[in-house]
Formats: C-alpha cells, structure tokens, sequence
C-alpha cells in the first residue's frame, strides 16, 4: 500500500469546546473540529458523528475520529499512522470500556503480549477513538444518514456496519487512549467512571507488542461486572453468548478445589483492614475478584505469550478490580486499599496459570464424571460440599 494520509477530527457538542480544544492543541493542531450541527436539539452522538466521519479531505487514506473526552498516551498519532500502515484494511479501535467484552479481550491480549484483540462481533463497536480506511468511512456516513430515524448511537450504527461489511477488526493493547470521564451528555454517567482496561502513559509497551489475540482461539472471556464474575463463550462460531462462571471453568478443566485452596491462602494474607471491608456477605465480592482474576490467568497461560511489560500487567489487574468492584461498595474504600487488592488478583491470575500449566492429581480424568462438586444444578447453583474454604457466599445459594 501507499504512504498512509491520516485525516483527524474530534466531534464535540459546543459545550465541551474547550476541552476539544486542549485535546486538539496536545496533539500539536492536528486534528479538526467538527461541533455539533444541532446543538440546541437534544444530544445524539450520532448526529455528531456523522459530520465527524465526513470531515475528511481529499487524499485521506485514513480517517481517525476522537471524541472530545479522550486523554491520548505519549506518541499516539504516529502510533495510529504506525498501525494504518501495518493493518491498512482494519477497523482500529484505540480504546475499549473497561467493563465491555471487548475491554476483557484487551485485558487478555495485554497478558499474553498481543498487540491487538478481534473485536467481540455481538457488542458495539467503541468509537471514542477509532480509526477507519477512508472508503469505509465514506460508507458509514451514508450508512448513518439513512438511519439517523432509527436514533441508534453511534457506535451502535458502526456496529451495524461493521457486521454488514465484515471488515478485520481489532482493539489495540494496551489501549492508547483513556477516557476522561467528565459528566456524559447522553445519560452514560450513570455506568460510573468509563476507563480503559488498560492504558500507559506513552504507546511504547502497544509498540514492543506483537500479533493479535484471534477470538478462535480464546474458549472462554472472563469478566467482573457489579461484583458478578460472568463469561463470554463461543457456542458455535461466530455465536457468542454470556455464561456463568462455572461454565468456563469446567470447559477449561480447571480444578475447583485448588481455585478455593488458593483463594483460602490469598484471603489469609490480606491486611486486616481488607478483610474487614470484605467481611461477611461482602466476602462474595472478594471471592469474585478472585475468580475473575483466576480464569484471565487460566486462559492468558492457555494461550501462550506474556505481558510485554510489568506494568501494563499490574495496570490491567488494577484495573480489573477498580471496573468489577464499581457500585459495590464505596469508592473511596476500594481506592484505599487497591494496592493490596492489586496483588490478592494478581495472586489469582498466577494461581490460575499454574491450574492450567502444571500437573494436576485431583483432575478428572477424560472421560470421567465429574465430582459432584463440580456439576452445576439447574439453577446455576454449585454444589461445592468437600471443595476447600468456598465461601459461604459465593457460588450463590
């Protein structure tokens, strides 16, 4: 392919003009501004977004479109034009939610040292910084305009696209932008702060990464929502949906008595002000963290690789107990103690790994039938007589 011609905007409702300003202004005047063209009506990001995606000159190869909220890494524009060089054909998202399921599939990439993760087909495509080849972007601004009706935002309508077009589709890892989080115009502050499952100051860690995390290849994708540990896996291909836990631990073959053994030594090391937050029912939270932390490890070691970097590693831990632990208890307590948080989670991804990557006495073997505390009742319930130190609480009664 040609030399790439990146085209660059921010969309902004007027009354973030300022902010799109200083945004614009950290990435040395580059981008352009495209406000709102229906300002005083109520806000709809699509509205916005199609003038954004059209906002390219003649010649443009590339068109990235930011959001007026996004905090760029060091390096990040030449870190774009780096990636349309190598990926020219893809849809390149440089940040995902923290609890969406694609900001799990980062989370996931960033510890096996990937530099990308396919997009997850059934969510909507994160467009607080995406970048598009310039034909497609052409195709969703006629794309958006004829259903600008139907009042999807807009990355709901690039969604739609994607899933027509079937373009490669990737996230990067670490992502390379944040978000700010300053109260959303369109009824999204209600989600709590809307971060990166992992993003560092600079793009160097994304630059030393390699390959992409393919979703064929991952049997199961773990997230932590609200306190409620919860799976993403793949049917049949290409359909996916929301699962239990316990699901993706027995298609992993991973040993439920050693989850709760190590779980039993972690918790016993915590401070005692930890465990006091965590005390009672509250204990359920902290054996989720733990069970989420115990499958990324799991299947990270599955997949093979390893973080590129120590600290995009700890990022993305701090960041899965700061996204799963969000509404549950006050904020404040968790940022308090989210150092030792940090590393009880990152003793359950380690744990996790070894599940996978070590020699397993208490396995079943193949073909045999499960323990009994192994099998899930038709309520989703576990049984877990005779497994060690499972709380009370959790797996649910």
């Amino acid at each position: 392919m040609s030399a790439v011609r990146l085209s660059v905007a921010v969309m902004a409702h007027p009354s973030r003009s300022a902010a799109a300003g200083r945004l614009i202004e950290s990435l040395d005047g580059v981008p352009r501004l495209v406000l709102d063209p229906a300002a005083g009506d109520p806000p709809h990001t699509l509205r916005t977004a199609i003038e954004a995606w059209d906002a390219r000159p003649a010649g443009a190869t590339h068109h990235l479109v930011l959001q007026d909220d996004v905090v760029p890494a060091a390096g990040f524009l030449s870190a774009v034009e780096a990636a349309a060089a190598r990926l020219p054909d893809a849809v390149l998202a440089f940040y995902a939610h923290w609890n969406a399921w694609n900001g799990a599939t980062t989370r996931l990439a960033v510890r096996c040292g990937r530099a990308w993760s396919e997009m997850v087909p059934l969510e909507y495509v994160p467009t607080v910084a995406l970048l598009l080849p310039a034909a497609l972007a052409g195709e969703f601004v006629s794309f958006a305009r004829r259903r600008q009706a139907q009042h999807l935002p807009d990355d709901h309508a690039m969604a739609a696209l994607v899933r027509a077009r079937r373009p490669p589709a990737y996230v990067a890892a670490p992502n390379l932008v944040d978000h700010d989080n300053p109260p959303s115009l369109v009824g999204n502050s209600v989600q709590g702060p809307r971060h990166s499952p992992c993003m560092l100051p600079s793009c160097e860690v994304h630059a030393r990464s390699t390959g992409i995390l393919r979703l064929r290849d991952i049997k199961a994708v773990p997230v932590l929502v609200r306190g409620e540990p919860l799976a993403l896996v793949q049917h049949a291909p290409g359909r996916w949906g929301r699962t239990h836990w316990q699901h993706a631990r027995l298609d992993l073959d991973l040993r439920e008595p050693l989850l709760w053994r190590t779980y039993a030594r972690a918790r016993a090391g915590l401070p005692g002000d930890v465990r006091s937050l965590f005390a009672g029912f509250h204990e359920r939270l902290l054996s989720s963290v733990w069970i989420a932390a115990y499958l990324d490890g799991a299947i990270a070691a599955g997949l093979g690789g390893r973080p590129v970097s120590a600290e995009a590693a700890h990022r993305a831990t701090e960041c899965l107990v700061l996204s799963g632990l969000m509404h549950c208890l006050p904020q404040p307590d968790i940022d308090r103690r989210l150092a030792a948080l940090a590393r009880f989670a990152a003793a359950g991804t380690a744990a996790g790994g070894r599940d996978v990557s070590t020699a397993a006495p208490d396995r079943p073997e193949a073909g045999s039938a499960l323990p009994e505390s192994f099998r899930l009742s038709e309520s989703m319930t576990v049984r877990t007589e005779g497994t060690a130190s499972a709380p009370d609480a959790w797996p649910l009664s």
